[in-house]
C-alpha cells in the first residue's frame, strides 16, 4: 500500500493537471503536472523550479569548487535559464529536498549521438551536500535521470568523474559500468 506523503506537503503554485501515485520498491513516485517527483523517506525529488536559484547556485558552485572550476555569474545564470526552459528540452536538472532544503541537484543533457539511432544522456553534474552523503541520495538522482531517460527511449546514460573521487566511484560501480575511456580536452 502506498504510504502517506507526511511530513510532504507538497504545495504547487499552478494547478495540478494529474496525481498518480505508485509504489516502487521503496520509493513513492508521484506524477504532477508534467513533473516526477520521488519520495524516499524524508527526500523528495522533483524538477527544479523558478524559485530555486540561490540554493541551486550554492549547492552547484560547492560541485564545482571541488573540482576546482569557478565560473562567472552570468553562466549561473545562463545554466538555470536553460534548465528552466520550455523549450530546450536537451538539458535537464533534478533536485533532491530535505524538508524545505536543496540538498542534492543532478543535470543532464540528451544529444544525438553519431553510433546510435538514439540519442544518448550525459550526466553532467551530480552533488550531494557532504553531511548527507552515503546515505543513498546521488543513487536516487542517478535512478531518476535513468527514469527519464527510459522515458524518452533513451537506453545509455553515461559520465565522468575523476579517479580521485572514491566515495562516488564506489557508488557507480553499483550501479553503471567502468569503461576503459580517456577523456581529452581541448
Amino acid at each position: 500500500a502506498i504510504k502517506s506523503l507526511y511530513p510532504f506537503q507538497i504545495f504547487y503554485q499552478r494547478t495540478f493537471i494529474s496525481l498518480i501515485c505508485r509504489y516502487i520498491n521503496r520509493l513513492h513516485v508521484v506524477k504532477v503536472g508534467d513533473f516526477n517527483q520521488v519520495v524516499n523517506s524524508n527526500v523528495l525529488l522533483r524538477g527544479l523550479g523558478k524559485d530555486d536559484f540561490e540554493a541551486w547556485k550554492v549547492l552547484w558552485r560547492m560541485y564545482l569548487d571541488f573540482y576546482e572550476t569557478h565560473l562567472p555569474e552570468e553562466v549561473y545564470e545562463k545554466t538555470f535559464e536553460r534548465l528552466l526552459s520550455k523549450d530546450i528540452t536537451s538539458q535537464n536538472a533534478i533536485v533532491a529536498m530535505d524538508s524545505s532544503k536543496i540538498v542534492g541537484l543532478v543535470h543532464f543533457i540528451f544529444h544525438p549521438h553519431n553510433w546510435k539511432i538514439e540519442d544518448v544522456c550525459y550526466l553532467q553534474d551530480l552533488c550531494v551536500l557532504d553531511t548527507l552523503r552515503g546515505q543513498g541520495i546521488g543513487r536516487l538522482l542517478i535512478e531518476a535521470v535513468y527514469d527519464e531517460a527510459d522515458k524518452r527511449g533513451v537506453p545509455t546514460v553515461y559520465w565522468l568523474t575523476q579517479d580521485f573521487n572514491k566515495p562516488a566511484r564506489l557508488l557507480y560501480d553499483k550501479i553503471a559500468t567502468l569503461t576503459p575511456f580517456i577523456k581529452y580536452n581541448r
